[in-house]
């Protein structure tokens, strides 16, 4: 019974959420945003299209910009991320987890200087409807097991859009979470 009660404190704080304002509705609290030094102009906007409104919407006619913001994480601890997405006419849209190397954030999350510190990135490009990010198919880059181990004690989650020629690229994004498993050794005590 002690043991049963003592998973039932422990389990559901491990699974806190990390993400401040995911969904969106306290406007753009808690997230930064970056752009390139080329292309333009850019757009990053609360809307109320989509079907959870609010979600943030990324416009731009080429450059590249992401909105991002930095997690405090465990060393050695799994996180998982989840989130809802929608593309028109994107050159790229990204998702991504990214071990924080201390670097600039153009280095981290546009010249990926160090392509080892992103440990999730889900790439879409084209169009596509809402849907998790898992689901959206023909769009997987090699990183994309949603399931990562943090190597330092600061990630930063970022969600990204671009375009180096074409029609201009809008993506939406909504519901980004990001959240500690649970550890297998709490689940063994139980």
């Amino acid at each position: 019974v002690l043991a049963v009660a003592v998973l039932a404190l422990v389990v559901p704080a491990s699974a806190q959420e990390l993400v401040v304002n995911g969904n969106f509705n306290a406007g753009p609290t808690g997230w930064s945003q970056y752009t390139s030094p080329w292309g333009g102009p850019f757009s990053g906007l609360i809307t109320a299209t989509g079907p959870t409104a609010p979600e943030l919407e990324l416009a731009l006619p080429g450059g590249s910009m992401a909105w991002y913001q930095y997690l405090t994480v465990i060393p050695g601890q799994t996180y998982t991320i989840t989130g809802d997405w929608a593309g028109s006419n994107a050159g790229w849209a990204e998702v991504m987890l990214i071990n924080d190397t201390g670097a600039s954030i153009p280095d981290q999350l546009d010249a990926a200087v160090a392509p080892g510190s992103i440990i999730y990135k889900r790439d879409g490009s084209s169009s596509w409807g809402w849907s998790p990010f898992s689901a959206t198919p023909a769009h997987a880059a090699a990183s994309d097991n949603p399931n990562v181990v943090a190597t330092g004690t600061s990630m930063i989650v970022a969600v990204k859009a671009g375009q180096s020629g074409g029609p201009s690229t809008t993506v939406w994004f909504d519901n980004i979470s990001v959240t500690p498993e649970p550890s297998m050794a709490l689940l063994a005590f139980g």
